[in-house]
C-alpha cells in the first residue's frame, strides 16, 4: 500500500489534473509512480519530461536504452521497471533472448554484440558510480558524444531517481 494516496485525472485538480488526463488521452503508461508524484503540483510537469525526453527525443540507441534499463531493473530486483519496460525493449527491437539473457544475468553469451555488452557494463559501471575514463571513452566513440550522455542521464534517471522514489513512497504496479 502506497505511503500516499494516488491521484487520477478524475480527482485531481489543475495541471496534475490535465496532464494525467492528457497522458491517458494519448495512450500513456499512468501508472501508480505517476499517480503519486501527481501530488507535487508545481513539479509534477517536469518530473514528467525527462523520461519523455529520454524516450521520444534521446539521440541514444532505443533498443540500447532498453537493454540498459533492463539491466538496471534487472540489478535492482525491480519488477516494476522490468513490467513497465518490457513492452518499451520489445518495441525498440529488443529480442526475447536478450531479455532472458538480462533477466538471468548472462549477458557474457553470445546474445549481445559488442556494443550492447559495453552499454551493459556502462550501464554495472554507472549504477556503482566506479564508471572508469577507458569505458567511458569507448561507448562514447561507438555511439557518440550526445548518446553517451543521454545514456548516463538514462542511467540517472531509472536507476536513481525512479526507484528511490517508488521505495520512499511503497508503490508498487498493483497499487492502482
Amino acid at each position: 500500500m502506497t505511503r500516499v494516496s494516488l491521484v487520477d485525472a478524475r480527482i485531481a485538480g489543475g495541471e496534475a489534473g490535465a496532464l494525467l488526463d492528457s497522458l491517458s488521452r494519448h495512450g500513456a503508461d499512468v501508472h501508480p509512480l505517476l499517480m503519486a508524484v501527481a501530488h507535487s503540483s508545481g513539479c509534477f510537469r517536469n518530473f514528467l519530461r525527462l523520461p519523455d525526453s529520454l524516450i521520444r527525443h534521446s539521440k541514444l540507441d532505443a533498443g540500447l536504452r532498453e537493454i540498459a534499463v533492463m539491466r538496471m531493473a534487472r540489478v535492482l530486483d525491480s519488477d516494476y521497471e522490468w513490467t513497465l519496460h518490457d513492452r518499451y525493449a520489445r518495441t525498440a527491437g529488443v529480442r526475447q533472448d536478450q531479455l532472458d539473457a538480462l533477466r538471468s544475468g548472462d549477458v557474457d553469451g553470445g546474445a549481445f554484440t559488442e556494443t550492447e555488452r559495453l552499454v551493459i557494463a556502462f550501464t554495472d559501471e554507472g549504477m556503482k558510480g566506479t564508471l572508469s575514463d577507458e569505458l567511458f571513452a569507448e561507448v562514447r566513440e561507438r555511439i557518440g558524444e550526445e548518446s553517451v550522455v543521454d545514456l548516463v542521464l538514462a542511467i540517472g534517471w531509472w536507476a536513481g531517481l525512479v526507484p528511490l522514489v517508488n521505495k520512499a513512497l511503497d508503490i508498487h504496479l498493483t497499487d492502482s
